[in-house]
């Protein structure tokens, strides 16, 4: 007979007491900076998970991944992205008599690319955050001393799916210096 090594919930694993409950996260926003692939497994978020990407140019895209076709030929790419909402958004279940809840799952989600690890990438983070940040102002009332570091959004997300910005020919408008 096989041993069951029962894995616990990540609500266990960083402390809770009992799983967060269905509307944890309601009125949040959270910027995950990463790449993502769209899954099966996403598709209860739809539009409340949008893909920002900065391109080189410093144009920007926004996506509603999770609505997408899962593309396999991508291999792995954007695996480390999913995990991440998925820990956070999974919908729950149940396994060996253990509850598995994510940790927000009311939250609503923004994945930035900004092509990290290549030349340029703080120009491009800044681009991609002043994007978010245009569209969802932070609330005044969310100040690190209150513990507050998530970022409230509107109602809802805006649509964006394939929603575009052209590049920017002058990056001094972000206060990054001269070019």
């Amino acid at each position: 007979m096989l041993k069951k090594n029962i894995i616990d919930p990540v609500w266990a694993r960083v402390g809770f007491t009992s799983p967060p409950a269905v509307n944890a996260g309601s009125n949040i926003g959270i910027v995950i900076i990463d790449t993502i692939r769209s899954h099966p497994a996403i598709r209860h978020l739809g539009s409340r998970l949008k893909y920002i990407e900065v391109d080189f140019d410093l144009s920007v895209t926004c996506r509603d991944i999770a609505l997408e076709q899962p593309d396999d030929t991508l291999g792995d790419y954007g695996e480390h992205g999913l995990m991440a909402v998925l820990t956070l958004s999974h919908q729950p279940f149940e396994a060996y008599g253990v509850q598995y809840n994510s940790l927000i799952p009311a939250a609503q989600f923004i994945v930035l690319n900004h092509q990290a690890f290549q030349e340029g990438e703080g120009e491009r983070l800044q681009v991609g955050m002043d994007y978010i940040l245009e569209r969802h102002p932070v609330n005044p009332d969310s100040t690190p001393a209150a513990g507050k570091y998530l970022l409230p959004l509107a109602e809802r997300l805006p649509e964006c799916s394939g929603a575009s910005r052209p590049a920017r020919p002058d990056s001094s408008s972000f206060g990054l210096g001269s070019n």
